[in-house]
């Protein structure tokens, strides 16, 4: 074995086996010297602890790890790791990069060809130095044929802030003079509190990512059909800049955290039977998908445990959504071409459905809010939670018993996003025990609502007109409905706004009025000052909680 302790200049280690370097200065070169093709054989492994703007560069080996803190390069396509670039390794590959402290440090670019699964991932600097500002690099990865996974982790975008250690109030207390009989007090000015915070070294950016199997063309081209072969079947990315992966064998794709555009090319002989991918999701937020071969037809998403957003998925092909896991998945647009839309487990789907060309069933826990905007022709079935809701999003006429009626069945909530005149309840199942006014500027009539159901204007309601509501049993004068004001919730405080009903009309099938009423005030956001229900009609009032 080969070992190399430095802190005085550059490291170049030509040959060797089991090579390791660790160093505080300098620039890294293991093998793939100009000249030689001496490169070592066996596990590579280097160290830099201080790498500032000094490349590293390794060549050959089976597994390599290489570790580099202190980095600060002029940007983030700057080299900074190189791996592979003229013989590859055959083992793992894992490279660990982590930013310098100081406010705007980058880190350059990392560039892996071949190793069978490759893992790269970049942090910021010291922890402690809360308040700065870092960038990650660039990293592009070229397969081998003895590659098939590639995984990318970055450091997630935030503004740093500098920690605040929490100061506790105190009182005015004014100066008294001091006479017979009654003592002097010195005077105290008031201090308010302050409130802890934790420090935290920001990210400006995330970098790139292009990943390419080894027969593919490049990591924005597709291979041709008649190429075969293709290994690197699984992609894990966790924040990460616009993404470009190109690869005949990919059938997992797993996103986490925040995201750019992500855009993928498959391809080659096996893309006559690759037309499933399982995408896998945590926490992601509003990515694009683009599957520029229009080549999978079934999208099988996985949800963690933290909910996710897709903003779009582009593909021609697709037809069949699979949504399972433990969380929500909200797609905020779907591609024509689909046609059913299933949840299972404890998954849970929120997005529009095009209820007269897409099916949606689920099976699932999780709470399902889907919003139809036409009579529905195709099932569209709430899961087996208690929270689904349907939200219908054009005029009251256009959903019919006959219909809609039918094919819309399993909700427990019916959501108002538009001016839907006379609506009637009753055509979105009998399980609808709640209204959700969700937009601002409604007005509305209901009619068929179940007894007792409940109203509630959510946060994005910050005026309603006129909303009437007419239960469909005759026994008002005995029936007890809750009203709430619902608000933000806690992490959309600054988003918040007092909400206004001009006129809210509870009655029975008779126009009886409502016997008991319960107003619930949740609008936290301006600690319920200025919300109001300006006009209650309710003819049967008695009690008023």
């Amino acid at each position: 074995s080969t070992t190399i302790l430095d802190t005085a200049g550059n490291v170049t280690v030509v040959g060797g086996n089991n090579v390791s370097a660790t160093t505080s200065a300098g620039a890294v070169t293991i093998g793939g010297v100009v000249g030689t093709t001496a490169s070592p054989v066996g596990t590579i492994t280097v160290v830099d602890t201080a790498i500032v703007a000094n490349p590293i560069s390794v060549d050959g080996g089976t597994a390599v790890t290489v570790t580099e803190t202190g980095a600060n390069f002029a940007t983030a396509a700057t080299a900074d790791i190189t791996i592979g670039a003229n013989l590859a390794p055959t083992g793992v590959v894992i490279v660990n990069a982590a930013s310098a402290a100081a406010n705007l440090s980058q880190i350059g670019a990392t560039a892996v060809t071949g190793g069978t699964t490759v893992t790269v991932t970049e942090t910021a600097g010291d922890v402690a130095a809360g308040g700065t500002n870092v960038l990650m690099g660039n990293v592009a990865v070229t397969g081998t044929t003895a590659t098939t996974a590639v995984t990318v982790n970055q450091a997630a975008v935030a503004v740093g802030r500098t920690a605040v250690t929490a100061v506790s109030g105190v009182v005015a207390v004014g100066a008294v003079t001091g006479a017979p009989g009654i003592n002097a007090v010195t005077g105290v000015a008031a201090v308010a509190p302050v409130a802890a915070v934790t420090g935290l070294v920001g990210v400006t950016s995330d970098g790139t990512v292009n990943i390419a199997d080894k027969v593919a063309p490049s990591s924005v081209a597709a291979t041709a059909a008649s190429v075969t072969g293709g290994t690197i079947a699984s992609v894990s990315l966790t924040n990460f800049g616009a993404a470009n992966i190109s690869s005949p064998a990919l059938t997992s794709l797993t996103l986490g955290g925040t995201g750019a555009a992500v855009n993928l090319y498959e391809g080659g002989a096996l893309g006559a039977t690759n037309t499933t991918l399982t995408l896998n999701v945590n926490k992601l937020s509003a990515t694009t998908i683009t599957d520029n071969s229009n080549q999978f037809t079934t999208l099988s998403v996985v949800n963690g445990a933290t909910a996710s957003t897709i903003g779009a998925i582009t593909d021609t092909a697709l037809t069949t959504i699979a949504v399972s896991g433990s969380s929500v998945l909200t797609m905020s647009a779907l591609p024509a071409t689909v046609t059913a839309v299933t949840v299972t487990g404890a998954a849970g789907y929120k997005g529009a459905i095009t209820d007269t060309t897409t099916s949606f069933v689920s099976t699932g826990s999780g709470a399902d809010t889907i919003t139809i905007a036409a009579n529905a022709t195709k099932a569209i079935t709430g899961g087996t939670g208690t929270t689904d809701e349907i939200i219908a999003n054009a005029a009251g006429s256009t959903f019919t018993a006959a219909v809609t009626g039918v094919n819309v069945t399993g909700f427990e909530t019916l959501g108002i996003t538009a001016a839907t005149g006379a609506l009637t309840a009753s055509v979105f199942g009998s399980s609808i025990n709640k209204i959700d006014v969700s937009a601002t500027g409604i007005t509305s009539t209901l009619t068929a609502v179940n007894q007792n159901a409940a109203v509630s204007f959510a946060a994005p309601a910050t005026t309603t007109n006129a909303l009437v509501v007419n239960y469909v049993d005759v026994t008002g004068a005995s029936d007890n409905v809750t009203v709430t004001l619902a608000g933000p919730t806690a992490t959309t405080l600054t988003l918040g706004a007092a909400q206004t009903v001009t006129s809210l009309t509870l009655q029975d099938a008779n126009a009886v009025g409502i016997g008991t009423v319960n107003f619930v005030d949740n609008n936290v956001a301006f600690n319920y000052n200025g919300d109001n229900i300006a006009t209650l009609v309710d003819s049967q009032l008695s009690t008023l909680n």
